[in-house]
């Protein structure tokens, strides 16, 4: 019996020293400061205790394993430690990690997120879903097996599936112990491939240089600009030279954005609200940290326009939707059109060592 994926466990680093972890009998270990991770259902939780937490989900993922780290030989893990792995090696054909239709009904915890997940449209779907929201993912396709996508603020995983639909192996990393959990239950109802750690962005337990793809999606929004580039300090660290960041950011200047920081009398963001950045703000940041940046539309009037989901949506916002997705191709040949986006892909590459 395993308690983490040896694929996994060779690419995870200690998020306090970087240092390599091992498996002893009932948590992960760092080699070097010695300090320990619990491991719930094959999701190694490695949050640090002694920084600030951006949200409270990782208190609590914390607050959970506790007792697991404070008595490790006195009990088994919570969850169930994974069976033996008699080929350690990941699927290398396409069918391997496609994702496909669901025969069991959604996952309660995707049933009752989808909405604080995908956004305002999904508020109807809360507890109604027929299928999961899996968008379609605007990264180039992972030739060949073995390329690596990580996913910053996964949640239940939908940015990782589509990964997996691509062609990648993602590796999910969240501070919310539930959402991973979710996450994990998922992958192995729809067939993929994927791993998901309980960590923080700012923190990353990865090693450097081991990630070929960084995304992220409606999550760094929700932080302060200063663990926001704290965050793209870490994606650089454990990209690959030559590795890209894709992450999804708000438009200070979009036009649903401009009305709802109006109503907050652009008084300055609190809590997880979202914090919004001018184009120029977010190529500077993204330049000075990772390297060359280039700046595409996302999507207008909302934050997650999803057209993959068309059909889970009710009539008013599939309106919205089809109108975003007509200016956005528009804007390939009306660029001032990115100035009025309400989200923005935002798209860096590390340089190759010289």
């Amino acid at each position: 019996m395993t308690l983490v994926h040896p694929w996994l466990l060779a690419r995870l680093a200690c998020p306090y020293d970087g240092g390599a972890i091992r498996a002893d009998a009932a948590t992960l270990a760092c080699t070097t400061c010695e300090r320990r991770f619990a491991v719930v259902d094959g999701v190694p939780v490695m949050l640090r205790d002694d920084v600030r937490q951006t949200h409270d989900a990782a208190a609590e993922s914390m607050a959970q394993v506790q007792p697991t780290l404070t008595s490790p030989d006195a009990a088994e893990p919570p969850g169930s430690p994974l069976p033996p792995d008699d080929d350690a090696d990941l699927p290398t054909s396409p069918a391997d990690r496609t994702p496909s239709v669901p025969d069991a009904p959604i996952d309660d915890y995707v049933q009752e997120a989808v909405s604080a997940t995908c956004g305002l449209m999904y508020v109807s779907l809360i507890g109604r879903l027929t299928a999961y929201p899996i968008p379609d993912l605007r990264v180039p396709p992972g030739p060949g097996a073995g390329r690596t996508l990580l996913d910053v603020g996964c949640n239940w995983g939908r940015w990782s599936f589509a990964a997996a639909r691509a062609g990648y192996v993602p590796i999910g990393v969240d501070p919310t112990l539930g959402a991973v959990r979710a996450a994990t239950r998922v992958a192995k109802q729809l067939g993929v491939t994927a791993h998901f750690v309980t960590g923080d962005a700012r923190y990353l337990p990865l090693r450097t240089a081991t990630i070929d793809v960084a995304f992220s999606y409606s999550v760094l929004q929700h932080l302060a600009k200063h663990d926001v580039r704290r965050a793209l300090r870490e994606m650089r660290r454990v990209l690959a030279p030559g590795g890209a960041a894709v992450v999804q950011m708000p438009n200070a200047l979009g036009l649903r954005s401009l009305i709802v920081q109006a109503r907050r009398r652009f008084r300055r963001a609190a809590g997880f609200e979202v914090r919004y950045w001018t184009i120029r703000e977010l190529r500077a940041a993204f330049e000075r940290i990772i390297g060359q940046t280039t700046v595409a539309v996302d999507g207008y009037f909302s934050l997650n326009p999803q057209t993959v989901d068309l059909p889970l949506l009710p009539l008013r916002y599939q309106a919205i939707v089809r109108t975003s997705e007509r200016l956005r191709h528009a804007a390939d040949s009306h660029p001032w059109l990115a100035t009025v986006a309400d989200s923005l892909y935002v798209s860096a590459q590390r340089a190759h060592e010289v």
